[in-house]
């Protein structure tokens, strides 16, 4: 983003130079995030509930589930090793899952947080 956001500016000093270009450029000249792309907005402008579907998506988001599926995998062999009964083994899966997904998606949405700071504090110059 901070690369696009550089983008804009350039192609903003460019069309000071030369505006009668200005019909040729598909992405915008000022805002970062409404220059960056059509996507990123829409997926900034969009309720609660879909962006966390959207981060399941993306890379991190099925590394995140994959490791999370795993670590329920782990949670039920590691009740099972002490001869529990099957409900606490499905407790342990099911506890183990919930947990990792939970604390990918706070990790996540901690990254996600500061790297949006620091895209506005690149941008106006603090």
């Amino acid at each position: 983003m901070r690369w696009v956001g550089g983008m804009n500016r350039i192609r903003h000093a460019y069309l000071e130079l030369r505006p009668e270009l200005e019909p040729y450029f598909v992405a915008g000249q000022y805002d970062i995030c409404a220059g960056s792309s059509s996507r990123w907005v829409s997926i900034r402008c969009q309720p609660r509930c879909k962006r966390h579907l959207h981060g399941v998506q993306t890379l991190p988001g099925m590394v995140s589930v994959i490791v999370a599926v795993v670590a329920g995998s782990l949670g039920a062999l590691l009740a099972d090793s002490v001869s529990s009964p099957p409900a606490v083994a499905v407790a342990a899966a099911i506890a183990g899952f919930v947990l990792a997904i939970a604390a990918f998606g706070y990790w996540g949405q901690r990254r996600i947080l500061r790297f949006t700071k620091s895209i506005v504090r690149s941008s106006t110059g603090i």
